[in-house]
């Protein structure tokens, strides 16, 4: 099923991430496209600075999947 894959593949991404993302989806119903770019892009910069990213990064380079701890 499409909904469950999509789930599985959701659980496994960066939880910070995705919480930054949840974050802003709900931002966006209130907000104007200048507020919401403005705050993507200072939690892109958050992102960037996590352990997580680096171990993404790393886990690429190393060809295999990455084990994100949310930090």
């Amino acid at each position: 099923n499409t909904t469950y894959a999509l789930a599985r593949k959701l659980a496994k991404s960066a939880p910070l991430s995705l919480a930054f993302i949840k974050s802003t989806i709900n931002k966006s119903l209130e907000s104007d496209w200048d507020t919401l770019s403005s705050l993507e892009s200072s939690l892109q910069t958050l992102c960037l600075a996590t352990a997580d990213n680096k171990e993404g990064v790393k886990a690429f380079f190393e060809k295999r999947a990455p084990n994100f701890i949310g930090k």
